[in-house]
């Protein structure tokens, strides 16, 4: 018999709303503010996966288990498992020792929808092959097998090409295809149901500018009649919307469905829980991240330009002169600004989930002002050697600076600067 995983993160703040607490959270900048309570529990409920190496297979909980453990009506939790269906994380399955099982998320879902997203926020055509260059150097880099660069772990190599470079292929080849006009946006590959059919129909029927500027879609009503739905499927598609924050319903007359332009967060959770489904260890996932980080870096030296390099000083001030209610917003923009000379959001968004995904198992805990003290000296080491377009100083004070943060965020895996 599967064992049942029923427990959460699902906690209240001083004001009595449900929020997730994590370092997970604090560095995308994830807000929990006007979001569905059924998007907050099965976000919930994938977070809890990722900690504990998604147990393929296990079940969670029943509809009654998570009706009581989430405090919320059978309408709300019907609506999460919903979103986890969606997303192939979870399904429930009926019977007297049923509940909703675990699912182990598919490669091309996953990639479609994060192609999807970054076409969406790009404001022109994004650099495919540049990505794509950057990724044959962080696999050379990786092949070198540079023991002085990570410590006394060795990166298991199979893992990160089978799990990680094979998804990123997948999603740099869906947003040539979405690029070139080659694929057809409301056939994107994972998108099987009625529901979604809807939600990505409604989608791709505005142009990407209106999308962004957040236009009124419509209420549920004229939903119901533009695509000959019953009430049901078209409150099932306005959901797989509001989860993937592509939109919000407001209610009131007059007002409904509005578009709004979609943060990193839901798309970095869904790479995570691939990237845990699937097996790939956090340490590795780790290691990736620093050597696509040294090869970034590498880039930035011989492309920034003095705008780049004055605002990467100011984020560095900014971050200094931080309190404690301020500082994650600031390091998340040092991180941002930094990598900014390279223009291209499908670097930002591996560099993103594969730094994102180690964190889920480094443990809930507050921002630490110790974290950017050490991170500083490093970052202002990295800034002088970018200026100076000193490559060589600027990848040895980029290791210094991971190999310090790590550290000062107590990871269980401590990497050793060279």
């Amino acid at each position: 018999m599967n064992a049942r995983l029923i427990g959460n993160g699902w906690t209240r703040d001083a004001e009595g709303s449900r929020t997730i607490r994590s370092l997970t959270a604090c560095m995308l900048g994830e807000s929990t503010a006007n979001k569905k309570a059924a998007c907050l529990i099965a976000n919930t409920i994938e977070d809890n996966l990722i900690r504990r190496h998604w147990p393929h297979g296990a079940i969670y909980g029943g509809e009654a288990e998570l009706i009581k453990c989430f405090g919320v009506g059978r309408t709300i939790v019907r609506e999460a498992v919903r979103i986890l269906d969606m997303r192939g994380s979870a399904r429930m399955r009926p019977g007297p020792h049923g509940g909703l099982r675990v699912l182990v998320p598919e490669r091309e879902p996953c990639a479609a929808t994060v192609a999807s997203y970054i076409h969406l926020k790009a404001t022109e055509a994004i650099a495919v092959h540049e990505a794509q260059t950057l990724l044959d150097r962080t696999c050379a880099r990786l092949l070198s097998r540079e023991g002085k660069n990570y410590g006394s772990a060795k990166p298991d190599l199979q893992q990160i090409f089978s799990i990680a470079f094979s998804l990123f292929g997948s999603i740099l080849a869906d947003l040539s295809d979405l690029q070139s006009r080659r694929a057809s946006p409301h056939l994107a590959k994972g998108y099987h149901s009625r529901a979604e059919q809807i939600a990505r129909s409604v989608l791709t029927t505005h142009r990407r500018e209106d999308w962004l500027s957040g236009i009124r879609i419509g209420s549920a009503s004229q939903l119901c009649e533009r695509y000959h739905a019953d009430r049901s499927i078209v409150r099932q598609a306005i959901r797989v919307l509001e989860s993937g924050e592509l939109a919000v319903a407001e209610c009131g007359r007059g007002r409904g469905l509005r578009s709004q332009t979609p943060g990193p967060a839901t798309v970095s959770r869904l790479v995570s829980c691939y990237f845990a489904a699937h097996g790939f260890a956090p340490a590795d996932a780790m290691m990736l991240f620093r050597a696509l980080a040294e090869e970034a870096t590498a880039s930035v030296v011989h492309c920034a330009e003095p705008a780049h390099i004055d605002r990467f000083a100011r984020s560095l001030d900014t971050l200094r002169a931080a309190d404690s209610a301020t500082a994650a917003d600031a390091l998340r923009a040092v991180e941002s600004c930094q990598f900014a000379a390279l223009n291209n959001p499908l670097i930002d968004f591996f560099l993103l989930c594969t730094r994102v995904y180690s964190t889920y198992f480094v443990g809930d805990v507050s921002h630490c002002r110790a974290v950017d003290a050490v991170y500083l000296d490093a970052a202002r080491e990295l800034l002088i050697a970018i200026e100076a377009r000193d490559e060589d100083r600027a990848l040895a004070a980029e290791r210094r600076k991971q190999a310090a943060l790590a550290l000062a965020l107590s990871h269980p895996w401590n990497v050793q600067a060279s």
